[in-house]
């Protein structure tokens, strides 16, 4: 049995640092990186926050052709993917939001993935990534701007915590969630571990 497996959450909740975990341990499966704005614009300019709505619907068109390239008898791990559609939402709205949710259903269904949410609280990745923030309005010179240009960034991470959430729920797929706002980076990677494990046991249903 093939599988798909989606991981997910907020800026900063360890997403990346579980799907890296898993690149360099799961070599029988295709890893899938998450299609961003910083990755596609190639920019890391502290004021790049706030994206249009026909950029984010840009991205998902570009993952939603990314899923159709795959093939369902290979294992992949795919960085956000569908879960896309929170950004969809917060910056094009809900009606176009469910447009992209019914095409991610129909293009899906043929794989039937598990999504592996990773939960992390709003202040705790704001915490986490205040000093990446730091560095890039330190790089394009706009130490005048701090707290303005902090103060958007914590507001985007706000805003998008209750989406991620309404969106991993809406999903009808097999779901699982990782709490880590407060543990040790070794005992999250042996919680994520076990739980990979236990998904990929042939006993698994």
């Amino acid at each position: 049995m093939s599988h798909l497996i989606i991981i997910a959450g907020p800026q900063s909740s360890g997403k990346t640092t579980v799907f890296n975990y898993l690149r360099d341990r799961l070599k029988d499966f295709l890893f899938v990186e998450e299609i961003n704005p910083y990755k596609v614009k190639k920019s890391s300019h502290p004021k790049y926050i706030s994206p249009s709505g026909k950029f984010q619907e840009e991205l998902s068109l570009m993952t939603l052709k990314k899923i159709k390239s795959l093939t369902a008898k290979k294992n992949y791990i795919f960085e956000t993917g569908p879960m896309q559609i929170a950004y969809v939402e917060k910056y094009s709205g809900l009606k176009v939001a469910n447009r992209y949710f019914e095409k991610y259903l129909k293009i899906l269904k043929s794989f039937n993935p598990t999504i592996i949410f990773i939960d992390s609280k709003p202040e705790v990745s704001f915490k986490r990534r205040r000093k990446k923030y730091l560095e890039r309005i330190k790089e394009y010179h706009l130490e005048d701007k701090r707290e303005e240009i902090l103060s958007e960034y914590k507001q985007k991470i706000i805003d998008l915590y209750p989406l991620w959430n309404k969106w991993f729920n809406k999903y009808p797929y097999n779901k699982i969630v990782i709490k880590n706002s407060n543990k040790t980076k070794r005992r999250f990677i042996n919680e994520v571990s076990e739980i990979i494990l236990s998904l990929l046991s042939p006993t698994s249903p």
